[in-house]
């Protein structure tokens, strides 16, 4: 068990927090009442995810932006060896780095406890267990810098076959090396490109999707090797860190 992912065995399947009454393992907060809960939102949520996953033009993260305002161009220049020159395709690819994993997380939580699952959920295997696990972690350190909780998101991926994991993690390197150039990856990137694609296939696992079309290999282990490179940009390339910072706190007035 890890220690921000608390569920307990009921039988053959595994009740989640919001099931027992609980609080949120990772936010001191109770679950609303049935009352107080808003369908009309809810369903907002549920149809803008969905939109998210069809790719849907109609999606504000998939919207055309000023240039160098989203991920929808390629990141980066193979042939430079300039810092935080890591090139990445992302053509046409939602930019989840701007919602909170956290959130994300607790979504699918609450769409599929309440009934209401998202298009393609298959809810409670092991596999979604541990992508929705890794994606709070890693969310975890989207907001709050906590290295940790990358390591930790490796760990709730990896399930205990931590070598399986690293494995898949290396063969995804190997097709980067092939679609990229060996080493790409380390010159350094925002922070928000590794981010967001981890949080694209994790949600691709949580619906149901194990392998990627596109290089024919595991999600787990493309969400692997970007847990990887932010392991390797918070020591290596600091100044790549364009995570949401609060607005400073305006001054008290004088009394």
């Amino acid at each position: 068990m890890y220690p921000h992912y608390n569920h307990v065995a009921q039988g053959d399947s595994v009740a989640p927090w919001y099931t027992r009454g609980s609080t949120s393992p990772w936010a001191e907060r109770p679950l609303l009442p049935e009352q107080k809960r808003d369908p009309q939102h809810e369903q907002t949520l549920r149809d803008y995810i969905r939109r998210i996953q069809r790719n849907d033009p109609a999606t504000p993260a998939t919207a055309a932006a000023p240039t160098g305002a989203s991920q929808n161009q390629q990141i980066g220049d193979i042939n430079s060896q300039l810092r935080g020159s890591g090139a990445r395709f992302n053509a046409g690819k939602p930019d989840l780095s701007l919602i909170p994993g956290v959130i994300l997380a607790d979504i699918y939580w609450v769409a599929v406890v309440r009934g209401t699952p998202l298009s393609g959920d298959t809810p409670f295997t092991a596999n979604w267990h541990r992508a929705q696990a890794a994606m709070h972690h890693i969310g975890e350190f989207q907001m709050a810098g906590r290295v940790i909780e990358l390591e930790n998101a490796f760990a709730a991926l990896a399930g205990g076959d931590t070598a399986a994991l690293i494995e898949d993690t290396a063969r995804v390197f190997e097709y980067g090396r092939n679609k990229y150039a060996a080493w790409n990856w380390a010159k350094g990137q925002k922070w928000s490109v590794p981010i967001a694609s981890a949080f694209r296939h994790l949600c691709a696992i949580m619906n149901g999707e194990l392998i990627d079309k596109e290089s024919g290999l595991p999600h787990a282990g493309h969400v692997g090797c970007n847990i990887v490179m932010l392991l390797w940009f918070t020591k290596e390339y600091k100044e790549g860190d364009d995570r949401y910072v609060p607005p400073t706190p305006a001054p008290k007035a004088s009394v």
